[in-house]
């Protein structure tokens, strides 16, 4: 797991070298991307339904004094048994693209 102080050092490197862009991935323990942060400083988040798939991803914005989380996308999985067809994954866009 990367540390508070590792992740600082990261964000100090990537403001004091300029014209670069530094994208910065976290993992999960079971290897899924867990966050991205982007050249611009927004983290999004991704979460995990308990068989591994993408649920939603969603950042954290501060308004009010605090800090809001901010749903971008949720996916919903919907499979169907018997003489039913099965059906892949649905994609809802709840938020604006970054």
């Amino acid at each position: 797991d990367i540390s508070a102080t590792n992740l600082l050092k990261i964000e100090n490197i990537r403001h004091k070298i300029s014209g670069t862009h530094f994208y910065i991935y976290k993992y999960t323990n079971e290897l899924r991307l867990g966050s991205e942060t982007k050249p611009n400083g927004i983290t999004v988040f991704y979460k995990y339904d308990f068989l591994g798939r993408l649920t939603e991803n969603y950042i954290m914005e501060f308004k009010d004094g605090d800090y809001q989380k901010r749903i971008l996308n949720i996916y919903d999985y919907n499979y169907y048994y018997g003489s039913k067809i099965e059906s892949g994954e649905v994609a809802i866009e709840k938020g604006g693209q970054l």
